[in-house]
């Protein structure tokens, strides 16, 4: 099992963290796995949301948006927003009224379709050839199950797994 690429300790460990905030949890999971000598690639939505100084760096991150950028269904949902009114007292207090169920039915689509809509910009955006085949995928939060799923069925070889097991992929067994 030389450098042939079928050992599973050369190989890549996806990290897909697709929540709004990256935790501490999955940064230190990430360092571990370093310190362990594997490759990490972090994968996250967007640039602004990269963890701080607290990263180890030779994990790799990868982003799914460009910093400041906003996703789509955002943009819908202003899109659809009725105009705020020039001016009165009474057309004020009537607009959040008039405003409140189209936000709540857009926040629960955003919710339904998010995980979705990341997954799809994942496959497209992140430069998977260039990372080879995966040792393990690991989805640290809900929004990331998706994308685990079906990067699973892309590499039926790797680990996939929604626990944040250090010994992931290193063939090591606990007794």
């Amino acid at each position: 099992m030389g450098g042939d690429g079928r050992d599973p300790r050369s190989r890549t460990i996806v990290l897909l963290a697709l929540a709004p905030r990256v935790g501490e949890r999955v940064v230190g999971y990430a360092g571990q796995l370093a310190e362990r000598g594997r490759n990490v690639v972090l994968v996250v939505v967007d640039d602004q949301r990269r963890p701080g100084a607290e990263l180890d760096p030779r994990v790799r991150v990868a982003s799914l948006l460009p910093a400041g950028r906003r996703s789509t269904l955002h943009l819908l949902e202003r899109t659809f927003a009725p105009p705020r009114p020039a001016g009165g007292e009474v057309p004020r207090r009537a607009h959040p009224r008039l405003v409140a169920p189209l936000h709540r039915v857009a926040a629960m689509c955003y919710g339904q379709l998010r995980a979705l809509a990341l997954a799809r910009r994942a496959l497209r955006t992140v430069p998977w050839r260039e990372l080879g085949v995966p040792a393990a995928i690991v989805a640290a939060d809900l929004d990331s199950v998706v994308l685990g799923v079906r990067l699973a069925r892309r590499h039926p070889t790797a680990i996939a797994t929604s626990a944040l097991d250090p010994e992931l992929g290193t063939g090591e067994t606990r007794g």
